[in-house]
């Protein structure tokens, strides 16, 4: 089973967004931000800066999850979406912000939308250096935008991956740094043991000479991991892959 850090809105939009450039169509314009209702500017923001940071490395926002679907499906494993429905959760994250942090979210985000690569770059090597601190710096000026974006969404992402395991013996889950030990942690609160997860970063398994230096000399990569659980005895014979099915609405991309 492979877990993806994808809704179902999401990888509708993402296979849509495949299925036009093989076809040589132009990229459809992603939503309207007037229809997002509450903090629409800032979802506006945040879509544009993944969007300029994936372009700046040479890729595009959703390139490394339809990948590992594509994978999946050349191995014949099945797939699971593991995020929470990103218009409820936009929704429930923009509903509980205070006055004063939707302000300072919104000058964040709109500033970082437009930062220079160089300063991508500075940041993402002070993540690399020390993630805990990255974190704890974001829940003081962000408390309640890290517990949505973050812990929330950590708990229901691991949940999600215990689901899978109950039905397949080998998990594969792969979803962005920022959730990496969060994830682990809640997997082990649940009873997971140790020695039975694996984590293997993509910047890992990238040749070096494949693409230009990224931080601190390490290749371009979006960040995600994959959270291993170790094969069990007999495991069950798999269905042939279905692509996931869901609803029509606004893609949404979330960090």
């Amino acid at each position: 089973m492979v877990c993806l850090e994808l809704d179902g809105v999401r990888m509708k939009a993402l296979l849509e967004q495949r299925r036009r450039e093989h076809e040589g169509l132009p990229r459809e314009r992603g939503f309207d931000w007037r229809t997002i209702g509450r903090g629409g500017v800032i979802f506006a923001f945040l879509v544009l800066m993944q969007e300029r940071l994936a372009g700046a490395y040479g890729s595009r926002a959703g390139d490394e999850m339809l990948a590992a679907y594509e994978a999946a499906r050349e191995v014949g494993a099945r797939t699971e979406l593991i995020d929470k429905d990103s218009g409820a959760f936009f929704r429930e994250w923009m509903g509980s912000l205070s006055v004063g942090e939707r302000v300072r979210l919104l000058l964040s985000v709109a500033w970082g939308a437009f930062a220079s690569r160089k300063r991508v770059e500075r940041d993402l090597e002070q993540f690399y250096r020390d993630e805990d601190a990255f974190l704890r710096e974001l829940a003081e000026q962000f408390p309640d935008t890290k517990r949505a974006l973050i812990d929330e969404r950590n708990e229901h992402m691991a949940r999600g991956i215990e689901g899978a395991h109950r039905s397949a013996p080998v998990v594969v889950a792969v979803v962005g740094e920022g959730h990496l030990a969060g994830i682990r942690a809640e997997l082990l609160k649940a009873g997971q043991p140790v020695d039975g997860i694996r984590i293997i970063s993509l910047r890992e398994l990238q040749e070096p000479a494949s693409a230009p230096a990224g931080p601190a000399g390490a290749p371009p990569s979006n960040a995600e991991f994959q959270v291993t659980f170790r094969p069990g005895p007999d495991p069950p014979p798999e269905p042939p892959p279905t692509p996931p099915s869901a609803p029509p609405g606004p893609p949404s991309s979330g960090p």
